[in-house]
C-alpha cells in the first residue's frame, strides 16, 4: 500500500488525509487531530487488527501516554462515526488482537494538483491598471480555490513574484506548486486584452496559453471563461469549481478593486479610505456581496489593531458581514469574518459552524484555517490548531502575519524553539515586530532573558529604549515589564493600557493575580480575552474559583 495521502470513502464518509479532515455528505465534522490520525491509521491496515501497542506508536510516535488516551481517542471516532459498544459497523474490537477497521472503503489518492496564480502585469501605456490586473488575479485564485481537490497557494505568497522575470522553478520550490497561472492585461480605452498561460515549474515549458479581448463591461464575465479553461488544462475532475456570480456594475467593481487593495495596508487611514471606496461600490451595486464582506472586514481591522477599539466599530464589521451572508449565504469571506466575530462575542459553536462552512466551500482559504485554528485555540485543542497551522503555512508560506500567527500556536504548544524561529521568520518577511507576547516568554522559558530584553526592545516606541534598558538594568525581565505596562498606561491614559487583554499576560507573568482578574475582566467585557485556555503563562491561576468563573461565562467550561 502506498504511503502517499490518500481519500478513503466509507457509507457516507469521506476520510479526507492530505487535509487531515473527516466528512459527512460534504461536511467537515468536528475531530481533534489524534482521532482523525488513528482513524486514519485503521483504515490503511484494515486488512487486520492492529494491536494497541502499534496504535500507540503510530499516532503518539513521541509521547508516553496511558490507555486512557486511545479509548478516549476511540471514543470519540466511534461517535463521529456513529458506533456504538454493541453497534460496530466501522471499528470493532476484537479481544486479544487489537482493533480493526471492518466497513468497505473505496480508496483514492489525494489530488497533488497545486497551482499558484502569480499578479498579472499590467502593460497599459499609462501603467495605471494595477488594481485591474491584481484584481482579475485574486478573482482566479478566489475561483479556483473552491475547487475540492486542487491547492491553491494563498495570494500574500503568490503575490511576492511580482514582476517581469519571475523564474517559474523557484516559485514552484517556495510555494510547492506544480504550476503557475501567468498573466498580462493591456487596456486601451474601453478595450481590455488578457492573455493568460499555465507553466509547469519543473520545466517552465507551457501547458496552455489564451489570450481574450473584451470590452471592459465584459471584462469580469471573462474571468469565468479564464478559469474554465485553466481547469481544464489541468485535467482535473473538478465539478462546479467556480461559482456563478451576477453581473456587477464595472464601475463599481473598479471601485472595489481599490478598496480591496487599501484594505490589505496596516494603516488607520487606509483602513478609512478603503471604507470609503468599498461604500461608494455599494451605493453603485447594493447587491454586491464580496464589497459587503470586505466592508466587514475592514470595520473589524479598525477594532482589531486599536485604531477604533470600541463596541460600535465592531457592531459595524457585524452588520456589514450579516448583509453580506444575507445577499450570499456560502461567500467564504463573508462566513470568516462572520466567524470571528461570533468569537468576540464567545459564541462559539456559530463560529465553528460558519468556518467550517467557509472551508467546505474553500479549502485554500488561508484566512478560514487562520481563523479555526483560532477557534481550535481558545478550545484548548492545540494539537488541532497546529493542523490548520501547518496547513496554512503550506498554502501561505510567504505571509508574515500567518508566520506570526503559527508560531503563537507553537508558544501555545510549548514550542518554544520553533516559535522563536516562526516569529523571526515573520520579522524577516516583514511583519515588522513579531507577537511580543509569544516570542517574549518563550524566550523566557528557554532562559534567555537578553534575548527577550532585545525582542522586546523593537516592539516598543524608539524614543522608549533607554528607559526599557534601565528597567532591565534594574530588575531584569521583571523591570522590563513593569516598565512596559506603566508606558502603556501612559500613553492610552488607561490603567491597563489600551488592551487589557495583554497587560493580563504580563500581570501573570508577574504573578500579580489581583491585578491580572481585573485586566482580564475588562478584555472579557471588550470581547478581547483571548486564549486563555491555551496560554501557558496562566497554569498557574487554572485552580482559582474567580479564573474557573471567568472560562463558564466565556462558554469554555470543561
Amino acid at each position: 500500500m502506498s504511503d502517499a495521502p490518500a481519500i478513503f470513502e466509507f457509507g457516507d464518509f469521506v476520510l479526507d488525509e492530505r487535509r487531515r479532515e473527516l466528512r459527512r455528505d460534504g461536511a467537515p465534522l468536528l475531530l481533534q487531530a489524534k482521532p482523525v490520525a488513528l482513524l486514519g491509521y485503521l483504515v490503511r491496515h484494515r486488512d487486520r487488527a492492529v494491536p494497541k501497542q502499534e496504535l500507540f506508536d503510530a499516532v503518539w510516535p513521541d509521547a508516553i501516554v496511558s490507555d486512557a488516551s486511545l479509548s478516549s481517542a476511540l471514543r470519540d471516532v466511534r461517535r463521529a462515526l456513529g458506533d456504538t459498544g454493541s453497534l460496530q459497523a466501522f471499528v470493532r474490537t476484537e479481544r486479544g488482537r487489537g482493533f480493526r477497521f471492518v466497513a468497505p472503503v473505496n480508496e483514492r489518492p489525494a489530488s497533488s494538483l497545486a497551482v499558484a496564480v502569480l499578479p498579472f502585469l499590467d502593460l497599459s501605456p499609462s501603467g495605471d491598471q494595477g488594481h485591474l490586473a491584481d484584481g482579475l488575479a485574486e478573482e482566479l485564485i478566489r475561483s479556483l480555490s473552491q475547487a475540492p481537490d486542487l491547492q491553491v497557494a494563498a495570494r500574500t505568497s503568490s503575490f511576492a513574484f511580482r514582476g517581469e522575470g519571475r523564474d517559474v522553478r523557484e516559485v514552484g520550490q517556495v510555494l510547492g506548486v506544480g504550476r503557475v497561472v501567468e498573466g498580462s492585461l493591456q487596456r486601451d480605452g474601453d478595450r481590455l486584452r488578457v492573455t493568460v498561460q499555465l507553466v509547469r515549474t519543473t520545466d517552465g515549458l507551457h501547458d496552455w496559453s489564451e489570450t481574450f479581448e473584451r470590452n471592459l463591461e465584459g471584462i469580469f464575465a471573462a474571468q469565468q471563461d479564464i478559469v474554465r479553461a485553466i481547469t481544464d488544462a489541468l485535467r482535473s475532475k473538478l465539478g462546479s469549481a467556480w461559482s456563478e456570480r451576477a453581473p456587477v456594475d464595472t464601475r463599481a467593481r473598479e471601485l472595489h478593486l481599490v478598496g480591496q487593495r487599501l484594505a490589505k495596508v496596516p494603516a488607520e487611514d487606509a483602513l478609512h479610505d478603503a471604507i470609503r471606496y468599498l461604500e461608494q461600490a455599494l451605493a453603485l451595486e447594493p447587491g454586491f456581496a464580496l464589497a459587503q464582506a470586505e466592508l466587514g472586514i475592514a470595520h473589524y481591522d479598525l477594532w482589531d489593531s486599536g485604531f477604533d477599539a470600541t463596541a460600535a466599530r465592531l457592531e459595524r464589521a457585524r452588520e456589514h458581514a450579516e448583509r453580506a451572508l444575507g445577499l450570499d449565504s456560502d461567500l467564504p469571506e463573508a462566513l470568516s469574518i462572520f466567524a470571528l466575530i461570533e468569537s468576540n462575542s464567545y459564541r462559539w459553536a456559530e463560529a465553528e459552524r460558519a468556518v467550517n462552512r467557509a472551508l467546505e466551500i474553500n479549502p485554500s482559504s488561508v484566512d478560514a484555517l487562520q481563523v479555526r485554528s483560532a477557534l481550535h485555540c481558545e478550545a484548548g485543542r492545540v494539537e488541532d490548531a497546529l493542523a490548520d497551522g501547518q496547513r496554512v503555512l503550506a498554502l501561505d508560506p510567504l505571509s508574515p502575519i500567518m508566520n506570526r500567527w503559527v508560531g503563537k500556536v507553537h508558544y501555545f504548544a510549548r514550542d518554544y524553539g520553533r516559535a522563536i524561529e516562526l516569529g523571526r521568520r515573520a520579522r524577516e518577511l516583514g511583519a515588522g515586530a513579531t507577537d511580543w507576547h509569544a516570542t517574549v516568554l518563550s524566550h523566557l522559558a528557554k532562559e534567555r532573558p537578553e534575548q527577550a530584553l532585545e525582542e522586546t526592545i523593537r516592539f516598543v516606541p524608539p524614543e522608549a529604549e533607554p528607559a526599557i534598558r534601565a528597567g532591565y538594568a534594574r530588575a531584569g525581565v521583571r523591570g522590563v515589564v513593569e516598565d512596559v505596562l506603566r508606558l502603556g498606561a501612559a500613553l492610552s491614559g488607561q490603567p491597563y493600557g489600551p488592551f487589557p487583554e495583554s497587560a493580563a499576560v504580563w500581570l501573570a507573568y508577574l504573578g500579580d493575580p489581583e491585578r491580572m482578574f481585573e485586566a482580564m475582566e475588562l478584555g472579557y467585557q471588550a470581547g478581547r480575552m483571548w486564549f486563555i485556555q491555551a496560554d501557558p503563562v496562566y497554569d498557574p491561576y487554572r485552580s482559582d474559583p474567580r479564573f474557573r468563573d471567568l472560562l463558564a461565562r466565556m462558554g469554555l467550561s470543561d
